[in-house]
């Protein structure tokens, strides 16, 4: 009898390890046995963030582009470095406070939520992963994205850009990792804007804000 539902246990259980592929199993995760400092260093890249008119209506558009060279300058070998695994930018778009005193971070004021109640958007060049998150497109070595915000709905609000990813596509030895910021580098984004209103919002620029764009929808 133990014979018996043995071989029915050996039968049975490959098929529950193949219906059951999203268990993760520890002992198979990439184990970490030396580690490496971090690689390289990013600086600065530029994005441009404007609007047409500097009083914006229901209707109106933010629009953001960014033409990023594929070379990224490197800090720590003072050498250009290519990054053509990928690149996403990050636009925290906020409502925002006239309270010159009170600080942005201090509660949550993200719309991702309900961001369609806020603003349409289009993607005329790039990839839309959510309503914060795009992929750039690599094409004749410079990283591409243009998109823009609809106005759907009036108040003050602040964009706050960011680089999530900035990928090499160079693999690391197996079992080994690096030490710091593998996923960016801690590249930036510097911004270049038109009717920018960050400061008519914030007469005394919160700390972090240096490179966020602000615009009023009256």
């Amino acid at each position: 009898m133990k014979v018996k539902w043995k071989c029915l246990f050996t039968l049975i259980l490959p098929m529950l390890c193949a219906s059951c592929g999203f268990i993760k199993l520890d002992f198979l995760e990439k184990q970490c046995e030396t580690y490496v400092p971090q690689k390289y260093k990013f600086g600065y890249q530029e994005a441009e963030i404007w609007t047409t008119s500097r009083k914006m209506n229901i209707g109106d558009t933010v629009f953001i582009r960014a033409h990023i060279h594929e070379a990224f300058m490197d800090s720590v070998s003072n050498k250009p470095v290519l990054v053509r695994g990928r690149v996403q930018l990050f636009f925290r778009l906020t409502t925002a406070s006239f309270l010159s005193s009170s600080s942005p971070f201090a509660m949550d004021t993200t719309i991702f939520r309900v961001f369609h109640t806020h603003f349409d958007s289009f993607v005329r060049t790039g990839h839309k992963v959510d309503a914060y998150r795009y992929d750039a497109v690599l094409r004749n070595g410079y990283w591409d994205l243009d998109i823009g915000f609809i106005a759907k709905k009036k108040g003050p609000y602040d964009v706050y850009p960011a680089i999530n990813y900035a990928q090499t596509n160079e693999p690391l030895p197996k079992g080994v990792c690096m030490l710091g910021d593998s996923e960016k580098y801690d590249a930036l984004i510097r911004i270049k804007s038109g009717n920018n209103r960050i400061n008519d919002i914030y007469p005394i620029l919160p700390e972090g804000l240096e490179e966020s764009f602000g615009f009023i929808v009256e």
